[in-house]
């Protein structure tokens, strides 16, 4: 019996055709990229062949590294902007939860003399029930 061959049910998709990338990973790979960028210019390896350059090409390799850091920068100060956008828009949610548990936790609080009752009569009960053994 001749071998057949195995077909993947999956079609292959033609190229190009995956989804454009969200705005928000396009963000991220940016703050990547920047984040990469900056570190390899801190380098002391960088920074001394910056050194050995003649003071026209020192002085733009060094411009370079001050726009890529305060672009970092920027980036960084946006991405704070946006959590601290997203914290306001759910702190009316957290402070409904905050009340919420501290109405929980008060309930609670009323509750505690009627269980500590509730274990006297049980010791007692238990007392009674080893004395009359």
């Amino acid at each position: 019996m001749p071998s057949r061959k195995k077909t993947s049910a999956r079609k292959a998709s033609p190229r190009g055709t995956a989804p454009p990338p969200t705005p928000r990973a396009l963000k991220q790979a940016a703050g990547r990229t920047l984040a990469e960028a900056r570190r390899a210019m801190a380098t002391p390896e960088y920074l001394f062949a910056l050194d050995r350059l003649p003071p026209a090409e020192r002085a733009a390799g060094y411009a370079k590294l001050s726009e890529v850091h305060l672009a970092y920068l920027r980036w960084r100060a946006a991405r704070l902007d946006e959590i601290r956008a997203r914290l306001e828009a759910q702190a009316p949610a957290l402070q409904a939860g905050i009340e919420a548990l501290q109405g929980a936790l008060a309930r609670l609080e009323r509750v505690r003399p009627i269980l500590k009752a509730v274990d006297r009569v049980l010791a007692l009960v238990a007392r009674i029930l080893d004395l009359a053994k």
